[in-house]
């Protein structure tokens, strides 16, 4: 499961970097989205394989973007596709991602990546190893007498510690309450 967890967090971030190569080809050549297209929705992919570039290479490597963009698209799907089969069929993931999904802020991606990633809560006998494991701990300096706490350490689970800190935004968004308890 963890494999294709990140298979799909990998494709993800391929199709991000895949939009940020079209943006930039797109100013490149001087060529302004219109407002109404804010989204990569159908439409606006149609009016991208609609512009016409200066010269005959610019137009060729678009439609390369685009076809990278299209393929990985079906490749995040199908994964998708294999997550949500696995979640059906087996029902001992399908309990704690049921579990996982009624806390605020955890959707169906980020509940398979804290099961795959950490699979048994029980593997940390110390309540203080689970932080520090997904990298939400701070960093701590000390020479002698002097001691400096800086930010978020650098050793942390790059699956987990980005998707944790943006659910926490979102449940803040969605409960009220929690604004209240975080002291905002």
């Amino acid at each position: 499961m963890r494999s294709l967890v990140r298979r799909r967090q990998d494709l993800a971030y391929r199709q991000s970097n895949i939009k940020k190569k079209i943006k930039s080809y797109l100013i490149v050549y001087g060529i302004e989205t219109p407002d109404e297209y804010t989204h990569w929705s159908g439409n606006y992919i149609n009016w991208l394989k609609m512009q016409r570039l200066q010269y005959k290479v610019g137009d060729e490597n678009l439609s390369i973007l685009l076809e990278e963009l299209s393929m990985t698209k079906k490749l995040i799907s199908i994964t998708l596709k294999s997550m949500r089969n696995e979640y059906k069929s087996n029902s001992r993931l399908k309990k704690i991602i049921d579990l996982l999904l009624t806390i605020p802020g955890i959707g169906f991606i980020t509940s398979m990546t804290l099961y795959s990633e950490l699979i048994e809560i029980n593997r940390f006998p110390k309540l203080d190893q689970l932080p520090s494991f997904v990298g939400l701990v701070p960093s701590v300096s000390s020479s002698g007498e002097k001691e400096r706490t800086n930010g978020l350490t650098n050793r942390y689970n790059s699956h987990l510690r980005n998707l944790i800190i943006e659910s926490a935004w979102i449940a803040m968004r969605i409960d009220r309450l929690l604004l209240c308890i975080c002291g905002f």
